[in-house]
């Protein structure tokens, strides 16, 4: 990799870090559970438009410094989980090609609420809160995914355009 596509890079990975910490923080909706917000659809989106890597760092980071603010008992799980997520979302990215591309994003909506579950049951120190953590994190997991899915196809043209491809 040359030195103008490492900078370039490491410039995208600064953005998206932003992006996600500031669509988490600033884009909340309440909901009976606590409020929605659509972080996870910029964590989604950096699994696709950057490295491996760079995505992971991005989407840890950028949601663990907002749980730091706010949930900071949550901060490192976050950390660990948002990289999970795209990781899910990389390994099934085959799906992003055809008609079925909302299964990454499912699949990643579902390791988020599924891992917030068992930390929800670990602090709380009963694993029987484990599905009911799950049920509030639905909301979440679920809305992100389908924001993630519908937007995916104009991400990938504006991703594209930006890299000159397109």
């Amino acid at each position: 990799m040359n030195n103008h596509k490492r900078t370039q890079t490491i410039v995208f990975i600064g953005i998206m870090t932003a992006l996600i910490a500031a669509v988490t923080a600033m884009i909340q909706i309440p909901i009976p559970t606590g409020y929605l917000n659509f972080g996870d659809v910029m964590v989604m989106i950096s699994a696709f438009v950057l490295p491996v890597r760079g995505a992971m760092i991005a989407a840890g980071v950028g949601s663990a410094l907002v749980d730091l603010f706010t949930y900071p008992q949550y901060a490192i799980f976050t950390f660990f989980i948002k990289m999970a997520e795209v990781l899910v979302i990389v390994k099934f990215a085959h799906y992003l090609k055809g008609k079925k591309r909302y299964i990454p994003f499912f699949l990643a909506g579902f390791t988020m609420m599924f891992l917030y579950g068992l930390v929800d049951a670990y602090l709380v120190g009963e694993i029987s809160y484990m599905p009911i953590s799950m049920a509030y994190n639905s909301i979440q997991a679920i809305a992100n995914s389908l924001i993630a899915t519908l937007a995916y196809p104009s991400i990938i043209v504006l991703v594209n355009h930006l890299r000159g491809k397109g």
